[in-house]
């Protein structure tokens, strides 16, 4: 346990009396007390950072500069924390709405502020949206990837930019490879590991989706004319459409056609997420 005056605290943390009083242990060298620098106290759930350290800013916290806290410190949200990468180089486009791509295309893809990722057309895509329709392009996976810290080593790794897709790592244990994913941390949630999740490796859980099922039953007698009586039943995520007329030989005959309506089913919205606070994460790089 080391013990320390609060001089010889001042000099190495950078922060007012107030801030640490309140979390130090005090030791009063004398029953009735000493001022100042006669007082020793000893650490206790002080959390020193060191380079490359991260902080959590709740929306309700005040922020590394506001706290004190030693070294510099930058906002993480949209910095690279785990790396994709494979032997060979990547060959890729951009991908740009209102594009055109052939089959077997493969495009680089990002949000700004999340993640970059490689994808490959399963078919001709024309007049590409604004954001990639994963049911149309199949998600390359790298063949390994490894934390930040591993592929850019070192305190001064921290201050170093982010490597990006297509680049080839130049140092630490991974050299010679090349860059094919980039994971951050904006857009994403946080899960704990050994909760009731589904398992996920080296700390990175893919998405996974929430099946929409229904049912539905349909009469159509063959015969000399063919008889088509509706739909008698639907659940789930099916409902009846709108009205529609067959007209036969003998007659107008009256049917409803089939319509599928996913909130039947599940809750639904601009993202499929519930209520959450947004936290901002820092990293200490000097």
């Amino acid at each position: 346990m080391n013990n320390l005056t609060i001089a010889e605290l001042e000099d190495a943390l950078p922060i007012s009396q107030d801030d640490y009083l309140p979390i130090f242990q005090q030791e009063a060298l004398n029953p009735s007390g000493f001022p100042g620098d006669t007082r020793k106290f000893k650490f206790g759930s002080l959390h020193v950072y060191g380079i490359g350290d991260g902080y959590t800013q709740g929306p309700n916290d005040r922020n590394p500069f506001e706290k004190g806290l030693p070294g510099h410190w930058e906002v993480w949200n949209h910095r690279a924390e785990w790396y994709g990468f494979s032997d060979t180089a990547p060959v890729f486009v951009n991908y740009q709405a209102g594009g055109n791509y052939a089959a077997n295309t493969t495009v680089m893809y990002h949000i700004n502020g999340s993640h970059w990722k490689l994808y490959r057309a399963k078919e001709a895509i024309d007049n590409a949206p604004l954001r990639i329709e994963t049911v149309k392009w199949d998600e390359l996976q790298p063949s390994e990837g490894a934390w930040r810290r591993h592929v850019q080593p070192g305190d001064e790794g921290w201050l170093k930019a982010d490597l990006q897709i297509g680049d080839e790592i130049l140092e630490g244990p991974f050299a010679g490879k090349f860059v094919t994913e980039v994971l951050v941390r904006g857009g994403t949630f946080p899960s704990w590991a050994g909760g009731n999740r589904p398992t996920y490796d080296g700390g990175i859980q893919g998405d996974r989706i929430r099946n929409i099922v229904g049912s539905t039953s349909i009469n159509y007698n063959m015969g000399l004319i063919d008889n088509f009586e509706g739909i008698v039943s639907q659940s789930g995520a099916f409902c009846l459409g709108k009205e529609v007329l067959n007209i036969p030989m003998g007659g107008l005959r009256q049917a409803w056609g089939l319509g599928f309506d996913a909130s039947l089913v599940v809750r639904t919205g601009p993202d499929t997420a519930g209520e959450n606070w947004s936290y901002v994460f820092w990293r200490r790089v000097t």
